[in-house]
């Protein structure tokens, strides 16, 4: 598999978006059946999730063309589902932005299947980003209270200490155009292998939820 979005080695988010995207599509072969994506407007996993499932979902707060099998509209604590009614739930980067996180994942849990599965993915650290709120950021202690009621659930912190911290440099030096373009490629092409390297997940950008009900 591949990731369905390039970004390339200047892109200011790419240590970010190489690092929770790589790990996601390690969890795709989990997916089965039907499945509710929430609040991914863009469906950029679509096309990688469709040789596993049955039908795609998408549900989001506002009206959103994409590549989804049908769209709902509805919020991370209101998904307009019936009771175990989907195989898959996909919920990624959007747990942050909710102001009752527990509320949120509860509906994870009231329309997945028996047996159902919940990839997850939200943010440990990371800049102020509303969309339209931006409201918490999520321990693996946390995120282990969120899922009490789940089983097999499983936590993963992603982009570690030096990942993270080379990450926000790059946010700041993409502050300066075009000047900042080499060191950012620079930082960008050490990042990764320099946290495999040294792995030290006290600090985070992501963590990465897989779950059953």
């Amino acid at each position: 598999m591949k990731d369905s979005k390039k970004w390339p080695l200047w892109d200011k988010i790419y240590i970010a978006a190489k690092s929770i995207n790589t790990e996601i599509i390690k969890e795709i072969p989990k997916a089965k059946g039907v499945l509710a994506d929430i609040g991914g407007s863009d469906t950029q996993f679509h096309n990688l999730f469709k040789p596993f499932i049955k039908k795609y979902i998408c549900i989001n707060i506002k009206k959103t063309e994409n590549q989804a099998d049908e769209n709902l509209i509805g919020s991370a604590e209101k998904i307009p589902l019936p009771n175990n009614s989907v195989d898959t739930v996909l919920h990624t980067s959007v747990l942050e932005h909710v102001e009752d996180p527990q509320k949120a994942v509860n509906e994870i849990y009231r329309i997945l299947k028996k047996y159902g599965i919940c990839i997850l993915s939200t943010n440990m650290a990371w800049i102020y980003h509303p969309d339209p709120k931006d409201c918490f950021r999520f321990t693996i202690d946390g995120s282990k209270y969120l899922f009490r009621n789940f089983s097999d659930v499983k936590i993963k912190p992603v982009g570690g200490y030096f990942a993270t911290i080379i990450q926000f440099i790059v946010l700041g030096l993409a502050k300066i155009p075009i000047v900042s373009i080499p060191f950012i490629i620079l930082l960008n092409l050490i990042a990764l292998p320099l946290d495999k390297m040294i792995k030290d997940n006290r600090l985070s950008m992501f963590v990465l939820i897989t779950a059953k009900k």
